[in-house]
């Protein structure tokens, strides 16, 4: 039995096995994708959480500064 791909498309979901060859090429490429959007991701949550870290940082420092919060 051939290897099945699961590709959701407005909400629907389908389990679609792999044919042929090229089927398997797109397959790849749609896991890289997926791949790499799970990378941007992990890169996004890390940035936002430094960020975060940053302005309470720079709150405490305003605050360390002038004694008061702005």
């Amino acid at each position: 039995m051939p290897s099945s791909v699961y590709i959701t498309i407005k909400n629907v979901s389908y389990s679609t096995p792999i044919l042929n060859r090229d089927m398997q090429n797109i397959a790849d490429e749609m896991q890289s994708k997926k791949q790499e959007i799970e990378t941007f991701n992990q890169r996004l949550a890390n940035a936002i959480n430094e960020l975060n870290e940053l302005n309470k940082q720079f709150m405490a420092m305003y605050i360390q500064q002038t004694g008061s919060f702005p």
